[in-house]
């Protein structure tokens, strides 16, 4: 019977796999816009996180938001950019500066750029308004959103991918979620992350439950 099931799915495979190429081809060629713009989608999560954040922690939103609107920059797609962080503080400065904004204002704001970089942290950051920042872009990536941008993403990242696979990845992801939640300094973070662990956690074990073990 197994091999009677291997041939059939391989029908079937060949079949659907053709047609679907063709079929996301067709939708990206038809429209201007992308697919899905997860730079943009995830920079407006942050600006929109940092701003509870700021305000339950009275941090500097003059700061914040700028900071949070520009913190990825420098790194435009959905691949990594060695020293994004860097890079998107230095092409922030010309942005800022070409906008209008004060000089010792541009100096704070790209500092804060500077350090939204890394997974995990071990101590707070050395200003609140950093740190808002660090925990707003760490944030989004865990919750119902986090599952989101996962799912879409995997389609660019692991073309082919099985629903076996995404849930082996989420898996392997969660014990990243789990470093990335403990790693929240404020009180408002911590109970955030908090909140959208047990999301995720939830989500794995119900899709487990309802794959089971591959036969």
């Amino acid at each position: 019977m197994r091999s009677i099931e291997m041939e059939l799915e391989k029908i079937v495979s060949d079949l659907t796999t053709e047609k679907s190429i063709k079929e996301w081809k067709t939708t990206q060629n038809d429209f201007d816009q992308p697919l899905f713009d997860y730079r943009l989608d995830h920079v407006r999560e942050v600006v929109r996180v940092a701003k509870i954040l700021a305000g339950k922690e009275n941090a500097n939103l003059e700061i914040v938001v700028p900071a949070a609107w520009l913190h990825d920059i420098a790194k435009p797609g959905l691949g990594g950019v060695e020293e994004h962080g860097l890079k998107s503080a230095l092409k922030a400065r010309r942005i800022l500066k070409d906008i209008g904004f004060e000089k010792t204002l541009i100096e704070k704001i790209t500092e804060v750029i500077t350090k939204h970089v890394g997974l995990f942290l071990d101590a707070p950051l050395d200003s609140l308004e950093a740190q808002i920042l660090w925990e707003a872009d760490k944030l989004v990536k865990l919750g119902s959103t986090g599952l989101v941008h996962y799912f879409i993403n995997s389609i660019r990242l692991w073309p082919g991918r099985t629903l076996f696979d995404i849930k082996n990845g989420l898996e392997t992801y969660l014990k990243t979620a789990r470093r990335i939640a403990s790693s929240m300094q404020t009180e408002t973070a911590k109970k955030i992350a908090e909140f959208r662990l047990q999301t995720i956690e939830s989500f794995v074990v119900s899709l487990k439950k309802e794959l089971g073990s591959k036969s």
